[in-house]
C-alpha cells in the first residue's frame, strides 16, 4: 500500500473530500438568509467556509476532536471542539451566545450512522444549544438501507423531539430537512 505524505496540498485535498461543501460557492450552500435568526452553530461542517461567505452573520463552527486532529485544522477554523469519542454521550462545547440555528451540512459526525443514531446526535445538539431552527443536509445513502424507497422511508423518520419539519427537500442523491422548534411544549 502506498503511503501519502502529509503536506499542505495533501491536507487541502483531504479537507475537500471530508468537507465537500468547503469548495462550494455561496449559491450551492444552505441559504442562511432565509432563516430569521441572529446566530448559527455549524456542527462538523466547515463553519469557517460559511463565515467567509456570510461575514455579517454570527457563525460558530464546532468540529470533532478526531477531525481536528486528523486533518490538523488550524485553531482559527473552529470555535469549539465536540468530544464524540463516545457518541452515546457526546460532550458539546459551550457557546457564549444565544443560538438561533444549528446546522448539520454533510457533517462527518453523522456519517455511517443509522437513522436512530442521527436523530440522537441532532437531538443532543438541540438540547444543548436550544435553537429555534435545526437544518440537516446530507447524502440520501444511509448504512441501514439499500433501495431508494427504503432510504426515503428512513429519512422521513428523522424527527427531532420538540421540533416540527418545515421543509423536506430531496432528490436521489441529497436531502435537506429544516426543523422549527415547537413553542409552548
Amino acid at each position: 500500500m502506498l503511503q501519502t505524505k502529509v503536506n499542505e496540498h495533501a491536507q487541502q485535498d483531504w479537507l475537500a473530500k471530508v468537507y465537500p461543501r468547503s469548495t462550494k460557492s455561496k449559491e450551492q450552500l444552505i441559504q442562511l438568509d432565509k432563516y430569521n435568526v441572529s446566530s448559527y452553530v455549524f456542527v462538523d461542517c466547515c463553519g469557517w467556509h460559511y463565515q467567509s461567505l456570510w461575514p455579517n452573520l454570527n457563525i460558530f463552527g464546532i468540529e470533532t476532536l478526531q477531525t481536528a486532529k486528523d486533518y490538523k485544522l488550524e485553531r482559527s477554523k473552529f470555535q469549539g471542539l465536540v468530544n464524540d469519542q463516545d457518541y452515546n454521550n457526546i460532550k458539546w462545547p459551550n457557546i457564549n451566545a444565544t443560538v438561533g440555528a444549528v446546522i448539520f451540512d454533510y457533517s462527518p459526525i453523522l456519517k455511517y450512522k443509522t437513522v436512530e443514531d442521527i436523530v440522537a446526535i441532532i437531538a443532543s445538539a438541540a438540547k444543548k444549544y436550544q435553537p429555534q431552527i435545526v437544518v440537516f443536509n446530507s447524502f440520501t445513502i444511509l448504512i441501514d438501507d439499500s433501495r431508494f424507497v427504503d432510504r426515503f422511508i428512513n429519512l422521513s423518520q428523522l424527527l427531532i423531539p420538540g421540533f416540527v419539519v418545515t421543509s423536506f427537500l430531496y432528490n436521489e442523491t441529497a436531502i435537506e430537512i429544516s426543523y422549527k422548534k415547537i413553542s409552548n411544549i
